[in-house]
């Protein structure tokens, strides 16, 4: 099925004819999927992009078969295997699947916005790969304690997931005026906290990232000490 669907994306998005008059593309404003998303869903696009989405109905198709490779890959990571079974798989597969979208980025490049079939092949092959080195240090060394802040996170994963979207949100939407002109409290925040002492724009936007996943890691490691688990 995944391997249909990567074939049946591809072939849609370099051999139909795009409908109001462009040949195939991969351009971002005149290509299959951004044709689809502006007809379909005119006013539900990015709102950067006006018209055409990152996450749109045709790329969905082969998102889908990203999520296929990582259930595929839990089941065979319960399987009654050996370490070392596990591992030349996961290694064997993972290569395979970086070499596969290499090559098919030859003729389908290798582009996230358009979820491509050749960037499907080649990141779950970087995460096959990035699976296998933490499986043999953890599980098979036995190296342990630095996994903690992932446990914690992963313990409410959800909720810290839909509270970082939420907060963002609140972030940019309130606004404060310590200027002349209104700021939002995110803007106002990065300014007077990161920007203000680092004068180099990459590492301030990577301190504030960083202050922000730490943020929710605290958070995250309240409720993991006072037992809460929030699910769906």
């Amino acid at each position: 099925v995944g391997v249909g669907l990567l074939l049946l994306y591809w072939a849609l998005m370099t051999l139909v004819p795009v409908p109001n008059g462009y040949p195939p593309n991969l351009e971002p404003e005149t290509n299959l999927g951004a044709w689809l998303d502006y007809t379909l869903m005119p006013g539900h696009l990015w709102s950067q992009s006006k018209v055409w989405d990152p996450e749109g109905l045709l790329s969905t198709m082969p998102a889908i078969v990203s999520g296929i490779s990582g259930v595929l890959t839990g089941l065979w990571m319960q399987q009654p295997k050996t370490h070392y079974q596990k591992l030349t798989s996961i290694f064997g597969v993972g290569t395979l699947a970086i070499f596969l979208g290499l090559l098919w980025n030859l003729v389908f490049p290798i582009n996230k916005a358009l979820w491509t079939s050749a960037y499907v092949a080649y990141t779950s092959g970087i995460a096959l790969l990035t699976l296998g080195v933490i499986y043999w240090l953890v599980d098979v060394l036995q190296y342990q304690k630095w996994t903690k802040p992932f446990v914690v996170y992963g313990t409410n994963a959800l909720f810290v997931f839909v509270m970082s979207g939420i907060v963002a949100k609140l972030l940019y939407t309130i606004k404060i005026t310590s200027t002349s002109d209104a700021l939002s409290l995110g803007k106002w925040i990065y300014q007077q906290g990161f920007t203000s002492w680092i004068t180099h724009p990459m590492t301030a936007s990577l301190a504030y990232a960083i202050a922000n996943v730490l943020f929710f890691l605290a958070l995250a490691w309240l409720l993991y000490w006072r037992k809460i688990f929030i699910k769906v």
